[in-house]
């Protein structure tokens, strides 16, 4: 199973991710994000996380928590100039996430300036989830 997919977009950036359950989705949507930003996951081996942290959001509803959780991301990454090349769900429910995340100090090749709630869904399919978010570039 892929993990995620870039899709056309006239002017922004267009991400498909998938997830055989909801942690797993928005993780794989978090990676889909960092890999624009840094193309890392292009590199084998994967970097070795240099630093940890907490990465915590809220949402009423799932769609909500994906977009905070993945502005809270990208927010850490630009205040402290580090990529996320770890990723580890602590806790998960529809309306909260908690993440461990393991970082590197990187500079970005590209620039998000946010995570949009246009064209965004979140579906149940067979074999697990996917959800298609479009970034602000």
């Amino acid at each position: 199973m892929k993990t995620f997919e870039y899709l056309e977009h006239p002017a922004d950036l267009k991400i498909r991710a998938f997830g055989q359950d909801l942690p797993e989705l928005f993780i794989h949507s978090a990676q889909g994000m960092v890999d624009f930003l840094y193309e890392l996951f292009q590199k084998v081996p994967t970097p070795k996380p240099t630093h940890f942290d907490i990465i915590e959001a809220e949402g009423s509803d799932l769609e909500s928590l994906l977009v905070n959780f993945l502005s809270e991301l990208l927010c850490y990454s630009d205040t402290h100039h580090r990529a996320a090349v770890h990723y580890e769900v602590e806790y998960f429910d529809e309306s909260k996430i908690s993440a461990k995340l393991g970082f590197i100090e990187a500079t970005p090749k590209d620039d998000i300036k946010a995570v949009t709630y246009h064209e965004l869904a979140i579906k149940k399919q067979e074999g697990g989830w996917m959800a298609t978010v479009v970034f602000d570039i």
